[in-house]
């Protein structure tokens, strides 16, 4: 009888170079997470778009420095709107759940408060002055 003894997983697969070279890739990829998250939040102005029923109602410039409650009043129910040192929600609702009020406040663009009983929403934009982007360019 022939016995072969063959011995596929003997020893330390990773080398230290491939250790070097797999936290080199984590730290380049977390890098360009970072760097990537940075630019897409860089815009030169801010704005809250709050929107009844889907139409446009009003909207404010998110600087810091307004400090303004905005009731309305519609036939779904009433939503008190707060907006203060660049911060904005929702400080009181007729609807039963409450959900948009304990949705907190929001502050960048791209967030949102919807208080769905009542159809509104709130909406932080951002637009820049400096034109298209190297993206779209």
């Amino acid at each position: 009888m022939i016995v072969i003894n063959v011995k596929i997983f003997e020893g330390d697969f990773m080398t230290k170079w491939d250790k070097m070279l797999i936290a080199l890739i984590l730290v380049l990829s977390i890098g360009a997470l970072v760097f990537i998250s940075a630019m897409a939040m860089n815009y030169d102005n801010s704005y809250v778009k709050i929107s009844i029923d889907g139409e446009l109602y009003k909207k404010y410039s998110l600087d810091g420095t307004l400090d303004k409650k905005i009731t309305i009043d519609t036939d779904k129910g009433t939503n008190v709107i707060h907006i203060e040192k660049g911060f904005v929600y929702m400080e009181e609702s007729s609807c039963p759940d409450k959900t948009c009020i304990k949705q907190g406040s929001i502050d960048r663009p791209g967030e949102i408060i919807v208080c769905l009983p009542n159809k509104v929403t709130v909406e932080i934009t951002g637009e820049t002055e400096s034109g298209p982007d190297a993206v779209s360019h």
